[in-house]
C-alpha cells in the first residue's frame, strides 16, 4: 500500500480528535488521515460541501446496529475509529459520513464481519411505539428497515451489505415538529477494517434510485481511497 502525504490529501479536511494524542497509534491515525475519501469522490448528486470533518479515536464499545432501549443489535468493538463526514450544500440536515473501523488483525476483522452478517438480518423489519408525555400528547414513531447485499462493493470476493431505514416520528401537539428521514448505509470488509458508508437524509422517506447508486458508488470509492 503506498502512503500518500497527509497534507495533500488532507486539503479541505478539518482535522478533529475526540481524544488526546497519545491514546491512538500515530501510524495509525496518519494512515487513516492520508486514505480518507475526498468530495470528489462523492458523486455529485448528494451535492455535499467541500469540507470534510475527519476524527480518530480508539473505540470504546462494540457497534451498534440496531434496535432500542430495549433490544440492541450490535457486533465487535474494533481497535481503532476513524471517520470522515461532509454536510450537504443545500439542505442542512443531509449528510454523508465513512466510518473505518480498524481491528487487531484481519482474522478480527473477519470473525466481526461473520458476526455482524449473522445479526443484519434481525435488523430488518418494521417496528412501531407510542409514548405518551405527562401533558397527555403522544409520539408515535415508525421504523422500516431493509437490508441486502451491494454487488458493486465486493472485495476480494466478499459482497459488501446494505441496511435501509426509514423512520418517522409524529407528535400530536400541532405546535411541535414532526419529521421523517431515511438512513442508508453500506458495509465493506477490507482486511483488517469494516468500513461503514452512511448516508442521512433528514428530511424525507426513501432515496431516489440516484442518491442510492450514489451512496453505494461512495462507497466504492472508499474502499479504493483506504487500500490506494
Amino acid at each position: 500500500m503506498r502512503i500518500r502525504s497527509i497534507v495533500a490529501a488532507s486539503a479541505a479536511i478539518l482535522m478533529v480528535s475526540a481524544v488526546p494524542a497519545h491514546a491512538y497509534n500515530a501510524d495509525a491515525y496518519s494512515y487513516a488521515a492520508g486514505h480518507m475519501i475526498s468530495v470528489k469522490q462523492i458523486p455529485s448528486v448528494l451535492g455535499m460541501k467541500s469540507n470534510g470533518y475527519f476524527n480518530a479515536s480508539p473505540n470504546s464499545g462494540r457497534n451498534w446496529l440496531c434496535g432500542n432501549d430495549d433490544q440492541r443489535v450490535d457486533y465487535p468493538a474494533a481497535k481503532y475509529s476513524f471517520n470522515i463526514s461532509y454536510d450537504a450544500k443545500k439542505n442542512p440536515q443531509s449528510s454523508i459520513s465513512v466510518n473505518v473501523n480498524q481491528y487487531a488483525s484481519s482474522q478480527k476483522a473477519e470473525a466481526a464481519w461473520q458476526e455482524f452478517s449473522k445479526k443484519l438480518s434481525s435488523c430488518a423489519g418494521q417496528k412501531t411505539g407510542t409514548e405518551t408525555y405527562d401533558d397527555g400528547s403522544t409520539d408515535t414513531w415508525a421504523r422500516n428497515t431493509t437490508v441486502g447485499n451491494v454487488p458493486l462493493v465486493t472485495v476480494t470476493g466478499v459482497v459488501s451489505k446494505f441496511m435501509d431505514m426509514n423512520y418517522t416520528d409524529t407528535l400530536s401537539d400541532p405546535d411541535e415538529h414532526s419529521w421523517a428521514s431515511d438512513n442508508y448505509s453500506v458495509y465493506s470488509l477490507v482486511n483488517d477494517v469494516i468500513i461503514v458508508t452512511n448516508y442521512y437524509n433528514g428530511n424525507e422517506l426513501n432515496l431516489t434510485a440516484a442518491q442510492r447508486k450514489a451512496v453505494n458508488m461512495t462507497a466504492f470509492n472508499a474502499v479504493g481511497a483506504w487500500v490506494d
